[in-house]
């Protein structure tokens, strides 16, 4: 197969890459699965008003099945399974009796955290075995995993941490035709982070990733903010940081993840916000 593809449809292997990155991290093998097989010019919609339009509707649902199929097989033989086109109400027996026998290979791979994808690569000295496996693994780093942690949150409504973070909407302004500003005051717990002695004081080494969702699904980008916190005195119990930004959203009800995290203990402290216009 060429190096992985980056499309811009919904059947396109953009599409499917982080479900192939994730089944490879957890040990999943999938089976791409076309039950009717492809739908050409033939099965155009019978409404369509002359022959020459149902020709070029037609034509245009055979390449956006096509592509579709491309990116199952794809993801197929990426995590070791096999792309099953009209394959007809028995697909599932074609899928347990291809995992009715497998060996199980495992090595031991550097942990780099590097957020890079490394290829595997499985031979057999005898000619007349094939080698059928998933073809290699990505490395993902501790900070991508907790941007993953507040993404999930967002998506799913759990927080990414056991200890929440305190945080606070204030008044909006507004700031374009569809936009406003929303000033978010957050207070940090100092005694949830780490501080280091630097020099003649101490400093606490955290990041901030904040993520908003609208009701339509639409989700902003999370940026990772470095945020350095110094102090003369070592914190005690009870005392407490506060860090004001300022988020720039669109003028309708948005769901709102706050997390900080410290890069040296890795705790992650987190709360979940609602912005109503």
């Amino acid at each position: 197969m060429p190096a992985r593809p980056r499309g811009t449809t919904i059947g396109s292997v953009y599409v499917y890459a982080p479900l192939e990155d994730t089944a490879n991290r957890l040990g999943y093998t999938i089976y791409g699965i076309d039950v009717p097989g492809l739908q050409g010019p033939a099965e155009a919609d019978a409404q369509v008003p002359t022959a020459a339009l149902a020709e070029i509707a037609g034509s245009q649902r055979l390449a956006r099945e096509d592509e579709t199929r491309y990116a199952l097989n794809y993801a197929s033989i990426q995590t070791g399974g096999k792309a099953l086109f009209a394959a007809g109400s028995g697909v599932l027996g074609r899928v347990v009796e291809d995992t009715r026998s497998y060996y199980w290979l495992g090595f031991t791979a550097p942990q780099k955290g590097d957020d890079q994808r490394y290829r595997v690569d499985i031979d057999t000295t005898r000619p007349d075995l094939k080698v059928r496996t998933r073809k290699g693994f990505e490395e993902v780093s501790k900070s991508r995993e907790v941007t993953m942690a507040v993404e999930s949150a967002l998506l799913f409504g759990s927080p990414p941490s056991s200890r929440p973070l305190q945080a606070a909407i204030g008044k909006p302004e507004k700031s374009g035709r569809s936009t406003v500003r929303v000033p978010v005051t957050l207070t940090i717990p100092a005694d949830a982070v780490t501080f280091l002695p630097i020099g003649d004081g101490f400093e606490a080494d955290l990041e901030i990733r904040i993520a908003a969702m609208d009701e339509r699904g639409h989700r902003s980008s999370i940026p990772v903010v470095p945020y350095r916190v110094a102090a003369k005195h070592p914190p005690v119990a009870g005392d407490v940081m506060r860090k004001e930004t300022v988020l720039e959203l669109r003028r309708e009800k948005q769901d709102i993840v706050v997390a900080i995290y410290d890069r040296v203990s890795g705790n992650l402290l987190s709360s979940t916000l609602q912005f109503t216009p």
